[in-house]
């Protein structure tokens, strides 16, 4: 219940707004036909908008498949949001009670999945004669067919607090059993052997859950709760998070916001006491959006709410199987430490984005749909083929192609491609205008961690194009990253720029909003933040990040300056999408001789083109 007469009152001045409350069950997700570009300001003002107290949230709409993989056929019994979760991975074959032995007759499955709330949540057997006994009994004879066939029978018990008959029938007939709960785990593996019952963490979908920003919806409201039938925040036992998020509410004048998710796999309900919204699933994820803090105990949340960019505060001792201390996720014990948690984030852009930039990569690098089918198909002895070297699962396999008319700059170069973290790099380094020398390139690169290095050399009449073209038929990484001599680039970067491109499912990604450091003034800055996580036409040239596939397709031309400009147009004539990922990790440096870069401007223009974030340069805010 609320504690603050304060925020009684703010919930009752927002129900007295006009909210459309959405009585049905939601819709499947739609995928974009095409991508647009935005304007020079997307949000139509420099800085925070105005906070919108409506509440038409966008449908979430599916990202597009950067690339296309032959997907494993798996036979499932599921409810319509975990099919839908579970197809992007798996080539999902629906079994009917009526017609499931003509299904997987003509079908070539690897396994059967059935989930935890299958005589609920999928519509087939929810709604099949007969009682639930007897629709027990006839899964059982199908996991025997399956069973004869060599194809075996995998149950997800997705519940804190199963149904224990539902849950005893599938530790009868079950051959693997998958499990979110950690307490439940550890309770029916001693009871029943350990070997039979694995730990399934819940997860994120990138096509879904991503950071990509809504025009106007970028965390322009205050804090959140989503309440789920059953499940209220208030009345968990952590009541306290409530109550300090109440007092930053009440004190701070932010907005303190409670939403109710009426999702496919949810029974509709338009009894909800505190709620100022019904939401069905898809506008709950632009909700999170458009939050500056959610308050949650519940897995599922936390995961998806940290991929789309959201912070999440989270009552001490909260059960995730992915440990909320991996995830950053802010924790708190008590009413004064929830306050001063919730104030912090609702006052702190800065702490917000740098919480969640690292919770994602730790979501890219092992907590996707991705991780999880592989999981469960290797635990359940499926061997299927590799990967597309697109998957969240495989490590990317970077070329790093960099021509330098500069040899003091080689040294540098070496170290900032040496360091990069979870990635396979290779090095293709153009000499261009000199002769190197290659023997002493080779130890150093290999006392910098450097293994893979391709040496080219071309006369200083080549232009930067063609040498560009050339390093990229030199090279062997499924991406080419184009690499500036005399800029900065994080540890991280590389891993950071390849999960973007996974997510987005852009035929470019590289950084639009980013930070430059000025030499005369020592000033840094941060240029074009309201491009961070958008689709634009637009980004940095020495953070063009794309497949070698397409830069095979789409040659830069043969300039000296602008190559990356007319290669950026060529991909958006062809009619693929440019997405600009976070600022962080890069920084393009700019000495007060403008004759050393590739393109001049004033230190006065580039001021102007920006805000001055810091005098000198902190590496340690930028990059991490």
């Amino acid at each position: 219940m609320w504690k603050e007469p304060a925020i009684k009152s703010m919930l009752s001045r927002l129900r007295g707004l006009s909210v459309q409350v959405q009585d049905q069950i939601s819709k499947p997700h739609v995928i974009a036909e095409s991508l647009p570009t935005v304007s020079d300001d997307p949000d139509e003002v420099f800085g925070d908008p105005a906070v919108d107290m409506t509440f038409d949230f966008a449908d979430t709409c599916a990202l597009p498949d950067g690339g296309s993989t032959r997907k494993p056929q798996v036979a499932t019994i599921l409810g319509p949001l975990s099919q839908q979760l579970w197809s992007y991975e798996w080539d999902c074959v629906a079994v009917q009670p009526d017609t499931w032995r003509k299904t997987l007759d003509s079908a070539q499955v690897s396994l059967l999945f059935v989930e935890s709330s299958w005589l609920e949540t999928n519509g087939a057997w929810a709604s099949s004669p007969g009682s639930p006994t007897a629709r027990r009994q006839l899964l059982t004879n199908i996991i025997q067919w399956c069973r004869s066939k060599g194809i075996p029978a995998v149950y997800w018990s997705r519940d804190s607090r199963p149904n224990h008959v539902d849950l005893t029938h599938a530790v009868d007939v079950f051959d693997k059993i998958f499990m979110t709960d950690g307490a439940l785990l550890k309770e029916y593996g001693a009871r029943f052997g350990d070997e039979r019952f694995e730990a399934l963490g819940y997860a994120a979908q990138p096509r879904l859950h991503n950071p990509v920003r809504l025009r106007g919806q970028h965390q322009n409201r205050g804090i959140g709760i989503v309440e789920r039938t059953g499940a209220k925040l208030a009345d968990t036992g952590v009541g306290y998070l409530v109550d300090g998020a109440s007092d930053t509410a009440g004190k701070w004048g932010t907005t303190l916001e409670t939403f109710f998710e009426q999702g496919p796999d949810s029974a509709v309900s338009l009894e909800v006491s505190d709620a100022v919204a019904n939401l069905p699933y898809e506008k709950v994820l632009t909700a999170y959006k458009a939050l500056k803090c959610l308050l949650s105990s519940n897995p599922r949340e936390i995961i998806e709410a940290t991929a789309v960019g959201t912070p999440v505060v989270v009552p001490a001792g909260t059960d995730c199987l992915v440990p909320v201390e991996e995830l950053l996720i802010t924790e708190v014990h008590d009413q004064v430490d929830a306050a001063n948690a919730t104030r912090a984030l609702i006052r702190s852009r800065e702490l917000r984005d740098r919480a969640v930039h690292l919770g994602q990569r730790k979501i890219w690098q092992g907590h996707t749909y991705a991780h999880r089918a592989a999981q469960v198909l290797e635990c359940s002895g499926v061997h299927s083929r590799p990967l597309n070297g697109r998957s969240m699962t495989e490590v990317p396999q970077v070329s790093a192609i960099v021509p330098t008319i500069r040899p003091e700059r080689i040294s540098d170069v070496l170290t900032t491609i040496g360091q990069q973290a979870g990635v396979d790099i290779e090095l293709v380094l153009l000499a261009h205008g000199f002769e190197p020398d290659e023997h002493q390139l080779r130890v150093e690169a290999a006392d910098k961690g450097l293994e893979n290095l391709v040496v080219l050399q071309q006369s200083r009449s080549t232009p930067l194009g063609a040498c560009l073209n050339l390093a990229i038929s030199a090279s062997s990484g499924t991406y080419i990253a184009k690499i500036d001599d005399d800029d900065l680039y994080g540890a991280n970067y590389m891993q950071d720029q390849a999960a973007a491109h996974r997510f987005s499912g852009a035929a470019v990604t590289g950084k639009r909003a980013h930070y430059m450091h000025l030499g005369e003034s020592n000033a840094t800055l941060l240029r074009f933040a309201e491009f961070e996580h958008r689709f634009t036409d637009f980004i940095m040239g020495p953070t063009i990040f794309a497949t070698r596939e397409l830069l095979r397709e789409i040659p830069f031309e043969e300039l000296n300056r602008g190559e990356d400009s007319e290669f950026l147009r060529a991909v958006v004539r062809s009619g693929g999408s440019i997405y600009s990922s976070d600022r962080f990790n890069f920084v393009q440096m700019r000495s007060g001789a403008g004759s050393e870069h590739t393109w001049s401007a004033s230190e006065r223009e580039l001021l102007a083109t920006g805000e001055v974030v810091s005098f000198g340069l902190n590496e340690q805010h930028m990059m991490f």
